[in-house]
């Protein structure tokens, strides 16, 4: 039976480790994370989720903030790029959901991914929903 050497094996873990930091960092030039970021302050209740990829946000979602400064409703867009730099732009009719109706408004939505966070600005040119900043933690891959 054939037991490979110390010195086998050695060159066999140090390959897998020089290989694996340059799949690492092509992956992860965006500067966002697999998985979501929340910003849970009252008034915002922020939500994304980057997909595995990292070249997308499968699902995004913040408060619609009426002229109050209460939540009027739900804002949720869905496949947003984001780009090489880690920043995403949502320039147009977004869906806002509230107990009452659904409809449709012109905004636009800029975030950036730094470290561990996602901060941004939602700033709204129709009806119901107006400027909002949020400043998202990342909370992890909970789909393994």
């Amino acid at each position: 039976m054939h037991f490979p050497t110390r010195a086998a094996l050695a060159l066999g873990v140090l390959g897998a480790a020089v290989a694996f930091p340059t799949s690492t960092l092509a992956r992860s030039s965006s500067k966002a994370k697999v998985g979501y970021y929340v910003d849970n302050a009252q008034d915002r209740n922020m939500t994304l989720f980057v997909t595995p990829d990292l070249k997308r946000l499968r699902a995004f979602q913040v408060a619609c903030l009426n002229e109050a400064g209460r939540a009027g409703g739900t804002i949720n867009v869905r496949n947003v790029p984001i780009t090489a730099d880690g920043r995403f732009t949502i320039d147009g009719s977004v869906t806002v959901i509230s107990s009452y109706s659904r409809f449709k408004t012109p905004m636009r939505i800029t975030g950036t991914f730094q470290a561990n966070r996602v901060v941004g600005s939602v700033a709204a040119s129709g009806r119901s929903c107006g400027a909002l900043r949020f400043n998202g933690r990342y909370y992890g891959d909970v789909e393994g």
